[in-house]
């Protein structure tokens, strides 16, 4: 084997480019009590906050990007202190050639950007960063243990523009970005090595990035041996967006409900190695949306689904849907819109696995255009 395939290495490819960091320290995902959550005002006006905030992302990006054919006059100036603080990394003292460890210089740049100028809350006890931009300068950086974000409350934060790569050293139930709010935390699902995770938090944007063990474009010989995890959502309310997974045992892991995952595109280890591209660990409590999502060799395995949607996704090599009994509930499925190509070897495109017990409580609601 080669000494890039031991290493057991996860890459970020032109980085987060809009990680939107809102809540590190959420609650635990819980049901939702609707009854409660109307009457409760203190809740509401949160949202509302909330809302202004998103709104106010939008309002910044349309007065970001430059118009072709416009009558409107140019946007004033902003006025000095609200615009972005940028932490370049190279200034800190890491090295983008990727030989010299740079996980002390990173953890500075982070620290500074958390500890730098900031535009009020954007609720209560999360600290508005403005928009601040750590950027990676196309750099390849190599890195011993994990990039925790501090767990204070803090939000509106942006990784962008190079590569981080883990050591020989580099702990094997460590995260390369880790959100998570203790700093004795690791992976519970017993994977060699992990990507990013997402614990207990929510409202966090993944978006514009490559991840993997070992870079590859497919068709690799190790692809046997791909280990790991690259995305772990264990929170709540997240959103993973135009992300491609090329080389790790499970492309995205979630855990926590009503996440939404759109135009992923898992190749991470095909599933005759094994692999699967969209695991689905939170039995009951699913409320996942997969939509537009390419699904390369690799399949979806949700347990016990509830309140799934997959649609609008393209499976191909014989791809399919593991849908998995755990206590037998299955309510509220959608799988529509979808299209499957294989070798015609009478794969099914949608499968239960009932070796744990039969699904006992199905309602109406799976369908699909094949």
């Amino acid at each position: 084997m080669e000494p890039a395939m031991q290493r057991k290495m996860l890459t970020i490819v032109m980085g987060l480019a809009s990680l939107l960091i809102v809540h590190v320290n959420g609650e635990t995902s819980l049901p939702f009590d609707h009854q409660k959550l109307a009457s409760d005002g203190h809740y509401l006006d949160q949202m509302q906050k909330m809302q202004a905030f998103k709104h106010s992302l939008l309002t910044r990006r349309q007065l970001a990007t430059p118009s072709t054919i416009s009558s409107s006059p140019a946007p004033a100036p902003q006025p000095p202190g609200s615009r972005p603080s940028v932490y370049e990394v190279t200034t800190y003292g890491a090295d983008p050639t990727g030989k010299l460890d740079s996980t002390e210089a990173l953890l500075r740049a982070i620290t500074d950007a958390f500890n730098g100028p900031s535009e009020g809350f954007l609720m209560k006890g999360i600290k508005n960063l403005g928009g601040a931009h750590i950027i990676l300068q196309g750099g390849n950086y190599l890195i011993s243990k994990p990039l925790r974000l501090p767990a204070a409350g803090a939000g509106n934060l942006k990784i962008s523009g190079g590569t981080l790569t883990a050591s020989d050293d580099f702990p094997t139930d460590g995260y390369l970005i880790d959100l998570s709010a203790s700093s004795s935390s690791s992976s519970s699902y017993n994977y060699d090595t992990e990507g990013i995770l997402v614990q207990n938090g929510h409202e966090t944007y993944i978006r514009n990035s490559f991840l993997g063990q070992h870079i590859t474009a497919g068709g690799d010989p190790g692809e046997r041996n791909f280990s790991g995890t690259a995305i772990n959502l264990m929170g709540n309310d997240n959103a993973v967006t135009d992300v491609v997974i090329f080389s790790a045992a499970i492309g995205v892991m979630v855990s926590g409900q009503a996440n939404t995952l759109s135009g992923v595109h898992c190749y991470n280890k095909a599933t005759g190695y094994g692999g699967t591209g969209i695991y689905l660990k939170l039995p009951s409590l699913t409320q996942t949306r997969i939509v537009n999502c390419y699904m390369d060799y690799t399949g979806i395995v949700a347990e016990d689904p509830m309140q799934l949607t997959i649609s609008n996704s393209f499976f191909l090599g014989d791809a399919f849907i593991l849908l998995k009994s755990i206590n037998g509930l299955a309510e509220g499925i959608n799988i529509v819109d979808n299209m499957f190509a294989g070798l015609y070897k009478g794969i099914e495109i949608v499968q239960l696995d009932q070796s744990k017990g039969p699904f006992k409580k199905n309602r109406p609601g799976c369908g699909g255009q094949e």
